[in-house]
């Protein structure tokens, strides 16, 4: 396979000592080795440091960077992507894991189809067995599309995590907010301007430490009293923006899918809260 067009591998990192090491070693062996790593060390106060720097010792492809203050989940995600100077571009998560032919056979396809944004695998979280495995393609018209990712917006962690056109992914209006579901916002962006691939005989394997499995998501990314309400206000409001590019019928399903996810959100919002109230009560009791 012809290598010419090299791949940056951004990975944002805040304590990751039990799994970063792993996560590397799944992007550095890879059959495609035409690749620059970028680490973003969100100020981690765990051995991260001391592990990236070893690894990046050894091997030139790997640039380790610690950021001298905390900046932020998204704002890392950011960062590593401006530092991408290649035509293709790929966030790994500190606990992630990609096949060894994931690269090589992502590239390869979208060297062959220029139409496509960017191309994914199949994938599932790690723990779980092969017969979970996430296979969707978003592809087809832009009504299509929208509906596909509606359908199948919370399985759509491999969509993120995508090899992209670097330059389209780089326009992205969104990548300088922090708010919860800002990752669908950054995938809605993506498949309005083309289908995106999910390619076979590759896997993804996704960490549960992510946002999406975070006890305090709710809380921790709130910043708007209607968010008590409508937990994916921002969400919404940018999948409402593409309306105008929508047939009516995709227009009114996809102001039903918001309805139904918003829903969802608030029950699940809701529960937590109670809980953690009624922990609050319980466990000063408990200490007396």
């Amino acid at each position: 396979m012809n290598q010419i067009h090299a791949l940056t591998v951004g990975m944002p990192v805040f304590n990751g000592e039990l799994t970063i090491a792993n996560a590397l070693k799944s992007v550095l062996s890879q059959t495609y080795s035409n690749i620059k790593v970028v680490i973003s060390d969100d100020a981690s106060t765990d051995n991260t440091e001391g592990i990236c720097k070893e690894i990046a010792s050894k091997d030139d492809r790997v640039i380790y960077v610690r950021q001298k203050t905390n900046i932020g989940l998204y704002a890392n995600f950011q960062y590593v992507l401006q530092q991408s100077n290649t035509r293709y571009f790929t966030w790994v998560c500190q606990d992630d894991f990609r096949s060894k032919f994931f690269f090589e056979i992502n590239i390869a396809f979208l060297e062959n189809n220029v139409e496509y944004v960017g191309s994914t695998s199949s994938n599932k979280f790690i723990g779980q067995f092969e017969d979970n495995l996430i296979n969707y393609c978003i592809e087809g018209s832009f009504d299509d599309r929208v509906r596909i990712f509606l359908d199948n917006i919370l399985d759509s962690h491999a969509i993120l995590y995508s090899i992209f056109r670097t330059h389209l992914l780089k326009k992205c209006p969104y990548l300088h907010e922090s708010y919860l579901a800002l990752d669908w916002s950054i995938c809605m962006y993506m498949i309005a301007l083309g289908p995106i691939k999910r390619t076979q005989n590759a896997l993804i394997e996704i960490g549960q430490s992510g946002v999406s499995n975070s006890r305090n998501r709710w809380r921790k990314f709130r910043s708007m009293n209607i968010e008590y309400f409508v937990p994916f206000y921002r969400y919404s409001i940018v999948a409402i923006t593409y309306f105008n590019k929508m047939h009516i019928i995709t227009i009114l399903y996809t102001a039903y899918r918001l309805m139904i996810l918003n829903l969802w959100a608030l029950k699940q919002q809701t529960f937590e809260t109670i809980v953690d109230y009624k922990n609050a009560r319980i466990l000063p009791k408990q200490k007396k």
